[in-house]
């Protein structure tokens, strides 16, 4: 299973956080991150969470549409900026054995959280750093099991805008 994690693109300001649309500029952003992307990295995509925030389900349907892919986009409530990484990672944890890969498009502290907790760093030292549209990908090396509540996972790649001039 491959997992990819996918921060929303930029944002346009304003007063209600779950509310603001992305700005042209974060439009721009996820277009040139599918211009890069190679589409056969995500022929075996199953689903694509994204947090119930206007940003995020924005920046997932737009990168659904680029990319070309089939999957369906799915309301994930455990995915906000306030929600705990546990969450996320233990509902990966149960589907990790029924085959296919899974996007999530989500915030900040949450996807950062839940990538350490992936790669086994305990906080308070974050290890992973996801800027706005920054992308990872982590491929699952052993199925959850009473010893590794979450499962094993590699980190094969984080791709941000700064990445790509």
């Amino acid at each position: 299973m491959r997992l990819f994690l996918l921060r929303h693109a930029l944002a346009k300001e304003g007063a209600f956080d779950d509310a603001r649309p992305l700005s042209g500029g974060g439009e721009a952003q996820v277009r040139r991150l599918c211009s890069v992307l190679n589409k056969e990295l995500f022929t075996s995509l199953a689903q694509i969470w994204h947090s119930p925030y206007l940003r995020a389900s924005q920046t997932a349907e737009m990168f659904k549409e680029c990319m070309g892919l089939g999957a369906q986009c799915v309301v994930a409530n455990n995915i906000r900026p306030i929600d705990p990484a546990e969450s996320a990672a233990a509902s990966i944890a149960s589907i990790s054995g029924f085959g296919g890969d899974l996007l999530i498009v989500g915030h900040n502290p949450n996807l950062e959280e839940l990538a350490n907790i992936l790669l086994g760093h305990s906080r308070p030292f974050a290890k992973t750093r996801f800027s706005n549209c920054a992308i990872a990908c982590f491929e699952l090396e052993d199925f959850p099991n009473a010893a590794n509540k979450f499962g094993t996972w590699s980190l094969e790649f984080l791709v941000s805008p700064q990445t790509l001039g």
